[in-house]
């Protein structure tokens, strides 16, 4: 027998179980993380004037803790509620927290990241969690594509006058969708056997996200080498 897939009901039932395990873990780290600032704090009032090396230690120490803290919000921020709430968001934000999320990876295959994100970019209305799921699946979708490094760049910018579209775009030297998968892209789930044997990912899901802000999308190969997808957004009035 074929195993079924599970109920809507039941992913959502998870999905929340997950959302309250998430609160109680950042909850309780967050907690140890202000222990060790403050043990930090007390050894630093202790330490002889002078001593360069334990003062250069704490220091590392209360950063790095800093640094977990940041990412803890972050990342609980980004699991959020599993209910749609749109409200005014910046893609550059959205961007450039997804990519300290995924920091690792990206340095781990040797991608070179190019951020051209514009100044003063108007807010839009979208759902901040999808918005987040949506960078973070092109993200891993250009990293899975360049296995063995290369350049992923990413930019916004504003496009028209009249009503000015908020523009984002990401593209990376990774390998291409083939032409019939590239034709019907937004029918083919995250992880399919066809992308993943082109190392890219399906984007069934992405289109669903789009639609829901309103938004338009499109994908094409570069001449070269690459896929380039770009995002267009509707500014708030």
């Amino acid at each position: 027998m074929k195993n079924k897939s599970k109920s809507p009901l039941l992913q959502t039932e998870k999905m929340q179980l997950i959302e309250q395990l998430a609160g109680g873990v950042s909850h309780d780290t967050k907690n140890l993380i202000a222990v060790i600032l403050q043990g930090s704090d007390f050894l630093r009032k202790k330490v002889p004037e002078g001593n360069k090396n334990i003062i250069l230690t704490l220091n590392y120490i209360e950063q790095s803790a800093k640094k977990m803290n940041d990412m803890i919000e972050i990342l609980f921020d980004f699991i959020g509620s599993s209910n749609i709430k749109r409200s005014a968001v910046n893609l550059n934000y959205i961007i450039t927290t997804s990519l300290f999320l995924v920091k690792y990876q990206l340095n781990k295959t040797r991608i070179n990241v190019i951020q051209d994100l514009g100044k003063n970019i108007p807010d839009i209305k979208a759902d901040k969690n999808s918005m987040a799921q949506l960078f973070m699946t092109l993200l891993f979708n250009a990293i899975f594509s360049m296995p063995k490094g290369g350049q992923l760049k990413i930019c916004t910018y504003v496009e028209g006058k009249n009503k000015p579209l908020i523009i984002s775009e990401f593209e990376d030297t990774g390998e291409k969708f083939p032409g019939n998968i590239l034709n019907n892209i937004f029918k083919i789930p995250l992880f399919s056997e066809k992308c993943m044997k082109v190392k890219r990912l399906g984007l069934e899901g992405i289109k669903e996200i789009v639609d829901l802000q309103n938004a338009k999308i499109t994908v094409q190969n570069n001449k070269d080498a690459g896929v380039k997808v770009k995002l267009m957004f509707e500014g708030m009035e």
